[in-house]
C-alpha cells in the first residue's frame, strides 16, 4: 500500500510545474512585501512573476534563490532592463529583473561584451548555459533598481524546465495575508445581437449595494438573452496597501460551478490570451474585468474548469475569490428575465461601441455586419463591402481567423496584408483612408478590437508628399500624444507593420530631439559621471543612435526612457575637474542632432 501511495503521489504531482526541490531563498533583503503578484494584467500579457517591493529605494542586494549556473545576461531598454537568468540543477530557472546593476563578475562580463564585441551597445543578451558559470544559493548576483519599466522594484521569475513561469507563491515562498479580496464592480455582456442588459444592448457594470462580512451583495440585474459575467476584483496583504490579482476564480449558479480559473502557471506562448480573458468596460481603456465565461476555446492558460451551460440561465448567481492563502470573498448578483416594464436604459452617454460581429449604435439599436445582403460588394474573397459609394473607400469586410487576407481599398490607395490567425475569432473589420487638408488618416478597425499579430500596411503618397524625408505613420488614441510606428518609404509607398487597430496618421517629423544641460551624479557602484536628459515631442528617441563621449572617451550610452536620459558609463572611468561631454542622438525619424558642454566639478 505505501508504494501504490508513492506511485500515486508521482503522477498526481507533475514535475514540470514546482520542481522537486521546491524551497526557495527570498530573493532579496528589501522585505516580505509585494507590490504585484503572478498573472496580473499587463499592457500585452499576463504579469510572470512577482514584483518585490523595494519601497522607493535602489540598491538592495539581490540573493541567488537556489544554486546553480549563470544561463543567461539581458540588459533591454524597456521590459525586463537588467535581469540575471539562472538555471538550477532540476532544469527550473529563476530570473531577477529591474536590476540597477550586477554583481562585479556579472558586470564585467556584461561590460566586456558590451565594449569590445557590440560597438558600446547599452542593449544586449548573452547565453552562458554552456560556461558553467557556477551560482551558490544566497550568492549576492545585482542590486535592485528600475531599469526596464517602472518606479524601484524586484521582478522574480520561477520558472520550470519547459521555461514556463509558475506562481512563486505556490513554493515555499510566501508574505503575510490575511486580507479577503475586494469586489469592485461586475460586467454584464450581452452575448448575441439581440441580447440586453437593464434594457441596453451595451454592456452594463454594476456595483456593490451593501457588503456583509466578506459577501458582496449587488443590485438585481434584468436580461433578455444571452449574457455573460466579468469581475472586477483585486487582492491585498497585510501592511500594504497595492492590490493584487486574485488567484482563484469560480462562479456558481445555485451550486453549480460554471467556471474556475487558478493563476498557477502559464506558457509564454499564450500570453497573448490575456486579450480575450481581461476586458475593459465601455469607454475605459483599462482592462479591469476578467470574464468568466467562454474562455476554454482560446486555450486559457488559467482555466482549471468551464462548463457548459446555457447563457440564458438566470438565478442567483455567485462569483468566489480566493487567494494563495485561502482568503476568500463572494460576490452574489441575482439575475432575472426582463420584461417590458423593467427597463431601465442607461443615461450615460456612450460612444457607438464595436463587436466582433455587430455595432451597438445606442441603447435600443444595433447594427448586425454579418448580414451578406448589406452593401456592395468590393472583393468577395474578404467578403469585402464599400458601405457607401460617397465614401467608396470607407470598407468593413467579413474575416475569419484562420486565413490569410489581402485587403485593397476601391481607389487602390491602401493595401493591408493580414496573417491567418491574427484574430482570435472570426470578425468584421473597418478600412478608410482620406486626404483631407494636406492631412493623410488611416483606419485599420478599432480600438476594442484585438489582434495577437502586427497587420502588414502600405499606403500609397499623395502627389504632394512624394519626395518628402522624415514621412512616418503615428497613431492616435483618445486622450494620448500621436504614437511612432516604425516606417519606410519606398518610392511613393509608406510600409509598416501596425501592432494595434484604430486611427491612424501621416506626418512629417523633420525637428531633431533637444539636448539639455548635463547633470553630475553618483551611480550605485560609486562611480561619478554624467547623465544628460533630452527631449522629442514626436517621434521619441532613437535611443541606440546615442554616443556619448567625455574628455574625448568614448562610454555606453545607458538609457532610461522613462525621462528620456541618457548615463555615460564606462568601467573604471574617473572623471576630471573639468570635464568635455559630447553627445550626439537621433531621433525615430532620423533627425540627429548633438551638442557639446564643458562642465566644472567644484
Amino acid at each position: 500500500m505505501k508504494y501504490l501511495s508513492l506511485l500515486f503521489f508521482l503522477f498526481a504531482c507533475p514535475l514540470n510545474l514546482i520542481s522537486q526541490d521546491s524551497t526557495y531563498l527570498w530573493p532579496t533583503n528589501s522585505g516580505k512585501f509585494l507590490s504585484s503578484t503572478f498573472g496580473e494584467t499587463r499592457s500585452a500579457h499576463f504579469h510572470a512573476g512577482l514584483d518585490i517591493k523595494t519601497w522607493g529605494r535602489e540598491g538592495y542586494k539581490v540573493f541567488a534563490s537556489k544554486d546553480g549556473f549563470l544561463d543567461k545576461l539581458l540588459i533591454t531598454n524597456k521590459g525586463y532592463g537588467k535581469a540575471i537568468y539562472i538555471k538550477h540543477h532540476d532544469g527550473s530557472y529563476t530570473v531577477y529583473a529591474h536590476l540597477q546593476r550586477f554583481n562585479e563578475q556579472f558586470q564585467g562580463i556584461a561590460d566586456s561584451i558590451r565594449v569590445n564585441e557590440l560597438n558600446y551597445s547599452y542593449t544586449f543578451e548573452q547565453s552562458f548555459e554552456d560556461q558553467r558559470i557556477k551560482v551558490k544559493k544566497g550568492d549576492i548576483i545585482g542590486y535592485t533598481g528600475s531599469t526596464g519599466i517602472g518606479p524601484p522594484h524586484l521582478h522574480f521569475e520561477i520558472r520550470n524546465n519547459l521555461n514556463q513561469p509558475i506562481n512563486p507563491l505556490l513554493s515555499n515562498l510566501a508574505v503575510k495575508d490575511t486580507v479577503t479580496p475586494v469586489f469592485s464592480s461586475i460586467l454584464i455582456e450581452p452575448l448575441t445581437v439581440k441580447s440586453s442588459v437593464s434594457g441596453s444592448f451595451f454592456p452594463q457594470e454594476v456595483h456593490p449595494i451593501n457588503i456583509i462580512n466578506d459577501t458582496t451583495y449587488f443590485d438585481t440585474v434584468f436580461v433578455d438573452g444571452d449574457f455573460g459575467l466579468s469581475a472586477n476584483v483585486y487582492d491585498q496583504a497585510n501592511s500594504v496597501n497595492n492590490k493584487y490579482a486574485v488567484y482563484e476564480l469560480m462562479l456558481i449558479l445555485e451550486g453549480r460551478t460554471l467556471y474556475h480559473e487558478k493563476l498557477d502557471r502559464f506558457d509564454f506562448a499564450k500570453a497573448y490570451n490575456m486579450f480575450v480573458n481581461r476586458i475593459p468596460a465601455v469607454n475605459s481603456g483599462k482592462r479591469d474585468f476578467q470574464r468568466l465565461f467562454g474562455q476554454q476555446k482560446f486555450g486559457h492558460p488559467f482555466l482549471f474548469e468551464e462548463s457548459q451551460f446555457s447563457a440564458t440561465e438566470q438565478g442567483r448567481f455567485e462569483v468566489v475569490a480566493r487567494d494563495y492563502y485561502g482568503n476568500q470573498s463572494v460576490a452574489v448578483i441575482p439575475v432575472v428575465k426582463e420584461t417590458r416594464t423593467d427597463l431601465r436604459y442607461s443615461h450615460k452617454n456612450f460612444n457607438k461601441h464595436w463587436t466582433n460581429n455587430w455595432i451597438i449604435r445606442n441603447d435600443t439599436l444595433n447594427l448586425d455586419l454579418r448580414k451578406p445582403d448589406q452593401w456592395i460588394t468590393w472583393d468577395s474573397t474578404a467578403s469585402q463591402k464599400i458601405v457607401t459609394l460617397e465614401d467608396p473607400n470607407f470598407t468593413i469586410s467579413r474575416l475569419s481567423s484562420d486565413k490569410h487576407y489581402s485587403l485593397t481599398s476601391p481607389d487602390y490607395e491602401i493595401k493591408v496584408e493580414i496573417d491567418s490567425k491574427t484574430f482570435f475569432e472570426t470578425l468584421s473589420l473597418l478600412q478608410d483612408v482620406q486626404y483631407i487638408n494636406d492631412t493623410l488618416s488611416i483606419q485599420i478597425g478599432v480600438p476594442e478590437l484585438v489582434n495577437r499579430k502586427n497587420l502588414f500596411v502600405q499606403v500609397q503618397l499623395p502627389t504632394i508628399m512624394q519626395g518628402m524625408d522624415h514621412l512616418n505613420l503615428y497613431q492616435f488614441r483618445k486622450g494620448e500624444e500621436p504614437s511612432f510606428i516604425d516606417s519606410w518609404v519606398s518610392g511613393t509607398t509608406l510600409n509598416a507593420e501596425i501592432p494595434s487597430l484604430g486611427n491612424f496618421i501621416v506626418l512629417n517629423d523633420s525637428l531633431p530631439p533637444v539636448i539639455r544641460e548635463p547633470e553630475l551624479v553618483t551611480l550605485g557602484n560609486g562611480m561619478q559621471t554624467y547623465t544628460v536628459k533630452t527631449d522629442d515631442n514626436l517621434s521619441g528617441i532613437d535611443f541606440e543612435s546615442a554616443l556619448f563621449k567625455i574628455n574625448g572617451i568614448r562610454g555606453i550610452p545607458e538609457y532610461d526612457y522613462e525621462n528620456n536620459s541618457f548615463t555615460f558609463y564606462l568601467p573604471e572611468f574617473y572623471l576630471e575637474p573639468e570635464n568635455k561631454i559630447y553627445l550626439k542622438v537621433s531621433d525615430k525619424a532620423g533627425n540627429f542632432t548633438d551638442k557639446s558642454f564643458l562642465h566644472h566639478i567644484k
